[in-house]
C-alpha cells in the first residue's frame, strides 16, 4: 500500500477517473468537495496514486450528539446537553479498487484526526451516517455503535478510539 498516500483536497489531484459506484459519492468529490472545502463547511481528504490520481476520500466536518439519541449504557457516563463530535459525513473507495483494505485506511485516517483533535478543543464521539447496510456492517465492525434514534447514524465514543491509538 506504500504508492498510496492520503492528502488534503487539492486542485492537483486528478478526479476525472474516479468512480465509487455510487453517484452521489462520485458526484460529491467531482463536483462538491472543493466548493465545502473553500466555505469551511467540510474537509476533504483524499486518497491518491502515485500518479495523484483519486483512489478514495473521507469528509469531516464537526456535529454535535443529542444526549436523547444515545443508548441508556452510554448515557450513565455523560452530562444531559448536547455533545461536540467529528462527523465522518462521506468515505469512497473508487470501485476498481475494492478488497484491498483502503477504505479501512482512510478510516484510520479519520480516527487519527479525530484522536488529535480530540487533545486539542475535547471531543466526545466520531459519528457516521451509513449509506447502506454494507457500510452499516463496515463501520460495526471497527466498533461503532448505533444511535437509538437514528437508525443508520452511528458512533464510536473517544475514549475507545484514544485507547486504540494511544495503547
Amino acid at each position: 500500500m506504500s504508492e498510496f498516500r492520503i492528502v488534503p483536497f487539492s486542485r492537483a489531484i486528478d478526479l476525472q477517473q474516479f468512480d465509487a459506484g455510487v453517484d452521489a459519492l462520485t458526484e460529491y468529490l467531482k463536483k462538491y468537495a472543493r466548493q465545502n472545502q473553500d466555505r469551511g463547511i467540510g474537509r476533504t481528504y483524499v486518497l491518491t496514486d502515485s500518479n495523484n490520481r483519486a483512489i478514495g476520500y473521507y469528509v469531516v466536518s464537526m456535529a454535535e450528539v443529542s444526549f436523547a439519541s444515545l443508548p441508556d449504557l452510554v448515557k450513565k457516563r455523560v452530562p444531559r446537553y448536547p455533545l461536540p463530535a467529528m462527523r465522518i459525513g462521506r468515505l469512497a473507495v473508487d470501485h476498481r479498487y475494492r478488497g484491498q483494505k483502503l477504505g479501512e485506511m482512510l478510516l484510520v485516517d479519520a480516527l487519527q484526526r479525530s484522536v488529535n483533535l480530540f487533545h486539542q478543543v475535547g471531543l466526545f464521539a466520531v459519528i457516521v451516517d451509513a449509506k447502506d447496510a454494507v457500510a452499516e456492517g463496515f463501520y460495526e465492525h471497527f466498533g461503532f455503535k448505533h444511535f437509538v434514534d437514528r437508525p443508520a447514524s452511528l458512533f464510536l465514543p473517544m475514549g475507545s478510539i484514544v485507547k486504540a491509538f494511544e495503547s
